[in-house]
């Protein structure tokens, strides 16, 4: 990346614009390049995904691959390996530049944790309807179970992002992170207590 910035800023500066427009001019450039490639692989993979799980649910005896479908979960597993590249290639443009480095390489890691999230809900989405169609939990209460779940990871991610941007080391997040745990435990230690007994009454 460094070399196709210096590249493309000499060639600027060889036709009469100054330094610093050559310079930003580089960097818009190999921005807007970098996205194009990005969407374009986020299109690529999303199609083979898509595809992929049509042919196992055309194939599959139960309908999980259709809820997923439905819920988007491929759609959103998609998203994570040009979101990679993103990560890769963006900030290192910026390589001149620390504080902008800096701010989009914390800028991709929020995008980063927020996608997690939405696909995580989308993946327990999935579940819940699919526990939903076995008559044998159709008397669970299978939405609080998956409302506790979702209540842990949206205070993980809200809290690593929190992370991201304050900057605080791995171990004070995993600190906040047992911190959170607990306070779930404590205030939905009936659900939970409740959960653990109706899976043994079902086994």
């Amino acid at each position: 990346m460094e070399y196709l910035l210096n590249a493309l800023k000499k060639l600027l500066l060889s036709i009469g614009l100054n330094a610093s427009i050559a310079d930003w001019s580089s960097i818009l450039a190999l921005v807007i390049a970098s996205l194009l490639v990005i969407f374009l692989l986020d299109f690529i993979i999303r199609t083979i995904i898509r595809v992929i799980f049509s042919k196992i649910a055309s194939r599959s005896k139960t309908n999980f691959d259709d809820i997923m479908v439905a819920h988007k979960v491929p759609r959103n597993i998609a998203h994570i390996f040009p979101l990679i590249l993103a990560y890769k290639t963006i900030p290192n443009i910026f390589f001149e530049h620390p504080q902008w480095k800096f701010f989009f390489e914390k800028f991709i890691l929020v995008i980063g944790i927020s996608l997690v999230i939405w696909g995580l809900s989308s993946i327990f989405r999935s579940i819940r309807d699919f526990l939903k169609t076995f008559d044998r939990l159709k008397d669970k209460p299978i939405d609080s179970y998956i409302q506790v779940l979702m209540i842990f990871i949206w205070l993980t991610g809200v809290f690593a992002v929190f992370a991201v941007v304050s900057g605080i080391t791995f171990w004070e997040f995993m600190a906040g992170l047992g911190t959170v745990s607990a306070v779930i435990i404590l205030v939905f230690k009936d659900t939970i207590l409740g959960f653990v007994a109706s899976i043994q009454g079902s086994v």
